[in-house]
């Protein structure tokens, strides 16, 4: 399942309101999920401050003369808008040594008795629509083998479902015999139903047929189990979302995934209406049954399935049109969507096409069915779901228009590609219980780069992944409050939700990738021993579950490394290291090689506040050490010699550099080709050394380490463990002159809007002039052509765009740098913005305005009356409301977002982000005081149960305060109104504002001190 929680960025563009709200209510898809977090950091004025000297020690324990740049205290980074490793230490036998996740223990009631378990289920359903009342209702017959003897027999049932009956048949009772019937017990506050046998005793061994009939309303919220999504005014589509704990809601089961079995499942529906499930349709006949009154019923038989969870089952009833496609293996791929819209699935179902039967080469293992649908949701949750055979989608995670964007192309491919690699990995073999949900989102997240670099090889995209993937996860994996890939297995129900995280996605990917690389760089290990191990673990897992060790198991075997302990750190300890060097010794080395000194930490964003609790925590993080392997490079990427080292203890140590032949004196580069798991830090000498280097050329690092560099000495000052005069430096020195990379320049300006909104927070400047200072060049390269050609023939959609598009970097390049051209007022940018609007709303077609460029003009706008149905021009217009620049205006967005008709509830979430990002309307309190007015009504009612929206609509408005007026008025709120789903989210929203308390104390004066000296505001 693809998570919904991320953010993008719309930070830069200037803003008005307007006609945008009539867009933005007509059609709504949501925006295709990603990894990242909302605006954050923070620190506490009632908690000492420590403000040590500029350049002070920084690894601690007093050892062998290391001197960091960087100062004794650290704050939260946050990078909005991006969903932007090493092996891990032997862990010691008996406890762990790693700081504990805190959980709730949860009773063994929570968990079904292990008295017995499915074989397989015959379910039948009646979905009641189209109906004044809808609603379903069915029967389910399960063949059950008796583990251990009892007298009762348990079964997950949502509080939503109405059990009628339940009865037993024991093996061989003849079929004229009525069966044993069961005293039923519900139990809404643990979703199970107890079926007593009256005194009867079940031996282990025993089989039988559990029979259970239920019944249920139909609902359009909430959007889990088996719910109504509406498509049109008056028309909805019937649909199921069961992962990770809601198959009981539509009928009871053995609700968790280890309880594998096969289905047979029949549907009954409208004639009218098609059905869809996981396996194909074998046959459909009228439904003869007295209960149905309608004639026009039928009941659609579908095929059994392969051997899986019931999280995995699926259905869909409704009016649905189809595009179809063959693999090159023989498996149908077809792409459903209402009628109105299918055209918009023929990307998406050729990606899946294309990608499915690499994915059979690639795992080694055929795919299952004979058939893949894909189906388009208007209502969905999450971004999208991976159920064995129908995998479901939000319209804009699979819809696209030939004329949209790249971005928009590249966002369907790669989801569709992340829930094809479920179908192996999350569906052949299944983790045990959720502790290990990092194996399902972590490795698909992984997987997806691999497929979509197959399919589509020119975007690149293993150029983006660590921005995607690894630098969006270090943001919530720095908090004391994160969670390790692999949690404790006795986690309670309530808190499987809050697993759907960047850490599970993002750092599970990013693990993936380090051990791949891991492998790639040792010349001892074979360069096939991941595929090998891969293909070992899926053929040994097959149609069964697994835990993390199995994985570690198989690898050890295919690389004859002990991966089980190499790993465990990374898996089993929360967080993840900074690594500190030291390269003075090479400045002055005189043959070929020199020795770097290192140093490794966990990175703790909160080391800024002088509080028991957090020292606590960074004392206990003492503990952890990871196996780490680097790669390093002394040089530039021309004349430079790379170098590898594993790192395996917590002191200091001495790593061999290989010095380049030209014989300069090097700059030593650490995590080359960011393949790790990690951030780094230098001396103040080594920081200079590495500006200066690319200050005279530079190309002496490769994209994807320079915008590493930017990262990481971004994060240390936002978290005050660098001087601030540093990033600021390094890119006013290194980053003025034209470039083209996408992926730098997200980077650069994210980790500036992030330090201009703690610096406006202050309210006594802002970094505007250096981000017009520093992109001033490469705006010039993208704006120019705007007066030089015309407006129209440079936003003109008619350019290529979409998969034939020059690019996707030079797209998203050119839609970033134009945003940053309106924010700072750029006259031809304005010019060209308006006039491209005015055409856009003149064009019948609606194909007047660039779709890569809608966003950033209208943000600037913001107002549009078109009326098309393009899913990312809606999502543009929709978010655009929350950018209005005046109060008044802003006002009237948050009185619709009280309304689900016009801000959709799956939208939410990401509105009340933006909105709390809105500084000149004052959007960060408008939008915390809505939260609070509206915190029973709206926000508790409709995502209080957990799952994504709680989440990112907790940390994104709460946490990006500073002041302890605030950050009071938060406890004493939270005290009041417990979130039992979502406490981490709470916990972290308070660590950010009192990281953000630290660093507008500790670090504002300074930045204002360096804009005042370098020009940027008097």
């Amino acid at each position: 399942m693809l998570s919904s929680s991320s953010l993008s960025d719309d930070s830069y563009g200037s803003r008005k309101t307007g006609e945008l709200r009539s867009a933005a209510r007509g059609r709504a898809p949501a925006a295709a999920p990603s990894d990242g977090r909302g605006d954050g950091g923070g620190g506490d004025g009632d908690d000492e401050v420590q403000r040590p000297a500029a350049y002070s020690p920084g690894p601690k324990g007093g050892s062998t003369g290391v001197r960091m740049c960087v100062l004794g205290v650290s704050g939260l980074v946050v990078v909005l808008g991006m969903v932007l490793v090493a092996l891990a230490s032997v862990r010691k036998h008996g406890s762990s040594p790693y700081p504990s996740y805190p959980h709730q223990e949860v009773a063994a009631a929570e968990r079904l008795p292990r008295v017995a378990e499915p074989i397989d289920y015959s379910l039948f359903i009646r979905v009641g629509l189209p109906s004044p009342f809808p609603y379903f209702s069915g029967s389910v017959v399960i063949d059950t083998v008796i583990k251990s003897p009892t007298s009762m027999l348990f079964l997950h049932a949502g509080e939503n479902l109405v059990v009628g009956k339940a009865e037993w048949r024991p093996e061989g009772m003849a079929a004229g015999l009525p069966g044993w019937e069961l005293g039923i017990e519900t139990d809404a506050q643990m979703t199970e139903v107890m079926l007593d046998l009256g005194g009867r005793l079940l031996t282990r061994g025993a089989r039988g047929k559990l029979v259970v009939t239920f019944s249920a309303a139909l609902r359009d919220s909430p959007l889990r189990g088996l719910y109504l999504a509406e498509v049109d005014e008056g028309e909805y589509m019937a649909v199921t979302q069961f992962e990770p704990t809601d198959a009981r809601r539509m009928f009871p089961c053995f609700d968790e995934p280890e309880y594998k079995a096969i289905f047979s499942i029949a549907v009954s529906h409208h004639s009218s209406l098609t059905a869809l499930s996981n396996a194909p349709a074998s046959t459909v006949s009228p439904d003869t049954s007295d209960e149905v009154a309608d004639s026009n019923y039928v009941v659609t038989r579908f095929e059994r399935t392969p051997r899986m969870s019931s999280y995995l089952v699926a259905i869909a009833v409704g009016e649905l049109a189809s595009l179809s496609g063959v693999t090159s293996t023989g498996v149908e791929v077809k792409a459903y969507a209402p009628p109105a819209l299918v055209d918009q699935a023929q990307f998406a179902l050729d990606v899946a096409v294309d990608v499915l039967a690499y994915y059979e080469q690639f795992f080694g293992q055929a795919y299952p069915l004979r058939k893949l649908d894909l189906l388009a949701v208007p209502s969905f949750a999450a971004g999208a779901m991976e159920n064995w055979g129908l995998v479901t989608y939000r319209y804009s995670a699979m819809l696209v228009t030939p004329e949209a964007s790249a971005a928009a192309h590249y966002r369907v491919a790669l989801v569709v590609a992340h829930e094809l690699a479920h179908q192996w990995f999350g569906n052949l073999v299944t983790m045990e219980w959720f502790n290990d949900l990092w194996l399902n989102e972590g490795f698909a997240s992984y997987v997806q780069y691999v497929g979509m670099n197959a399919a589509f090889p020119a975007w690149k995209v293993w150029d983006v992944f660590p921005r995607d993937e690894t630098l969006g996860a270090m943001l919530e994996d720095a908090s004391p409050h994160t969670h390790p890939l692999a949690v404790p297995a006795s986690m309670s129900v309530n808190e499987i939700n809050s697993l759907f995280d960047s850490v599970s996605y993002g750092k599970g990917a990013s693990v993936i990738r380090l051990l791949v690389d891991y492998f790639q760089r040792s010349p001892e290990i074979s360069n096939t021993a991941f595929s090998d191990g891969l293909n070992a673990y899926l053929s040994k897992h097959a149609y069964g579950s697994a835990t993390t060790r199995d994985l570690w198991e198989s690898m050890s075997e295919a690389s004859t490394l002990d991966i089980v302990q190499l790993m465990d750190a990374w898996t089993h300890a929360p967080g993840f290291p900074v690594v500190n060097i030291d390269a003075s010794a090479c400045a002055t080395a005189t043959g070929t090689s020199c020795n770097v000194l290192v140093q490794q930490e966990r990175f703790l964003s909160t080391r800024a506040v002088n509080s028991a609790q957090q020292i606590a925590v960074a004392a206990a993080s003492t503990d952890t050490v990871w196996t780490i392997p680097m790669a390093l490079q002394a040089g530039s990427a021309a004349d430079g010699a790379e170098s590898f080292a594993v790192l395996r203890q917590a002191g200091p140590e001495e790593v061999y550099v290989t010095l380049p032949a030209s014989g300069a004196t090097p700059v030593v580069v650490g995590n080359l080709g960011r393949g790790g798991y990690y951030i780094v830090n230098y001396t103040a000498t080594g920081w200079e050394a590495l500006t200066a280097m690319l200050e005279a050329d530079s190309s002496a690092l490769s994209v994807l380490d320079k915008a590493g560099a930017v990262h990481d000495a971004f994060t240390l000052a936002r978290d005050v463990q660098l001087h601030p005069f540093i990033p600021l430096n390094l890119v006013r020195r290194a980053f003025r002159g034209a470039d083209s990379s996408f992926p730098l320049w997200d980077v650069v300006l994210t980790m500036l809007h992030l330090t201009n909104a703690r610096v406006e927070s202050a309210g006594e400047a802002t970094l505007r002039g250096f981000v017009t200072d520093v992109l001033n060049a490469t705006m010039y390269e993208v704006v120019a052509p705007l007066s030089r050609n015309g407006v129209i023939s440079y936003l003109a959609s008619d350019n290529p765009h979409g998969v034939a598009a020059d690019g996707r970097d030079s797209e998203e390049l050119r839609a970033l740098v134009l945003r940053v051209a309106l924010d700072a007022g750029h006259h031809d940018a304005v010019a060209a913005a308006n006039i491209g609007y005015a055409a856009f709303l003149a064009n019948e077609t609606g194909n007047a305005l660039d779709p890569a460029l809608r966003g950033a003009v209208f943000h600037h706008v913001v107002a549009t009356g078109g009326t098309a149905d393009d899913p990312a021009e809606k999502r543009d217009a929709l978010y655009a409301l929350a950018a209005a620049s005046s109060p008044v205006d802003l006002d009237r967005t948050l009185a619709d977002m009280v309304d689900a008709s016009k801000i959709p509830s799956q939208e939410f979430p990401r509105m009340m982000v933006y909105v709390s990002r809105n500084t000149p309307a004052g959007g960060r309190m408008k939008a915390y005081e809505f939260f609070k007015a509206h915190f029973t009504d709206i926000i508790m009612a409709r995502y209080g149960d957990g799952g994504f929206g709680l989440d990112t609509i907790i940390e994104g408005v709460v946490g990006g305060f500073d002041t302890d007026s605030v950050l009071g008025d938060v406890r004493d709120f939270f005290t009041d109104n417990p979130v039992i789903h979502a406490q981490g989210s709470v916990d972290r929203a308070i660590d950010s504002i009192l990281v953000n308390n630290v660093w507008r104390r500790a670090h504002a004066p300074l930045v204002i001190e360096w804009l005042r000296e370098h020009r940027y505001m008097m």
